[in-house]
């Protein structure tokens, strides 16, 4: 992957280098970047990124920071990264770009969108990719390699838009997807939150069960690999979408309750036919 560009002059922030920040600043140091900096609170992180050369400057303050950065890159949940603007967005200079990396969209941008400043452009960002244990020393430079990532931008931020594609694609993304941020935490809610509330549930399910390990195959695993989730970002994202994933919540209760009733009664032929219907669906679209 080469840098293109638009990249030659840029001066990049990485705000919050836990799992998806540290990725990101591993993921481009090798780019050449003229300024690559970060930013957390955590003062191990910033040593350990400041020795292993991720960044040139790294600290837990952004007002020494971004009064230097053309493009800032939010790595924080939701709510912390909506306080981070609201708070700081002064000091960026005039044309900056700034993305996130935030599972849920809508929520955040009618928080912000009142206050952004106009001669800013905000992209929000998410890449699907990720990891189910988090934190800067699980971080990866090949974490965004081959990903889909979805790009919600406001309105009069094109031009930003462009330049959050190129670092998307500078990182190892493969496909880049546009849509409005109201689709984005409909289709989030199935593909992302769905999931992460089906394998908590289904982890549940072993309470009481003693020597699991043993009767325990791929399918268990790979249906409950998010179970090992930050619960307090989870719950976050959970209820900032709720509207969203409550719908799909209800889906899968009634997929899961004709699969109950057709056992139930002893059914073959209505069981055979929900489970053939699934796999069709899961041979032809996934």
């Amino acid at each position: 992957m080469g840098i293109n560009e638009q990249f030659r002059s840029l001066r990049l922030t990485v705000a919050g280098l836990g799992l998806m920040g540290g990725s990101f600043v591993k993921a481009l140091r090798p780019l050449g970047l003229p300024a690559l900096y970060g930013i957390d609170s955590n003062p191990q992180v910033l040593d350990a990124v400041m020795r292993a050369k991720l960044a040139d400057r790294a600290s837990d303050s952004p007002e020494s920071l971004l009064g230097q950065t053309d493009l800032l890159v939010l790595c924080l949940p939701p709510a912390a990264a909506a306080e981070l603007m609201e708070r700081y967005q002064h000091l960026l200079p005039a044309g900056a770009v700034v993305t996130d990396v935030c599972g849920v969209k809508a929520p955040m941008l009618r928080r912000l969108q009142p206050v952004l400043r106009r001669d800013i452009s905000y992209v929000p960002g998410h890449p699907m990719c990720g990891r189910e244990v988090g934190g800067f020393a699980k971080s990866h430079h090949e974490l965004y390699l081959g990903c889909n990532y979805i790009l919600t931008p406001v309105e009069g931020s094109e031009k930003g838009a462009a330049l959050v594609e190129e670092l998307a694609r500078s990182v190892g993304a493969m496909n880049i997807i546009y849509t409005s941020p109201d689709e984005h935490d409909e289709m989030i809610a199935l593909t992302s939150h769905l999931p992460h509330a089906v394998a908590s549930a289904l982890i549940a399910c072993t309470e009481g069960v003693d020597h699991i390990g043993g009767f325990m195959g791929g399918s268990f695993r790979d249906a409950t690999r998010v179970a090992a989730m930050n619960a307090e970002m989870w719950t976050e994202l959970f209820l900032s979408n709720r509207t969203a994933l409550l719908d799909r919540i209800d889906c899968f209760t009634q997929a899961l309750a004709g699969i109950r009733q057709a056992l139930e009664r002893g059914d073959a032929a209505a069981l055979k036919s929900v489970l053939a219907q699934s796999s069709r669906i899961k041979e032809r679209y996934l």
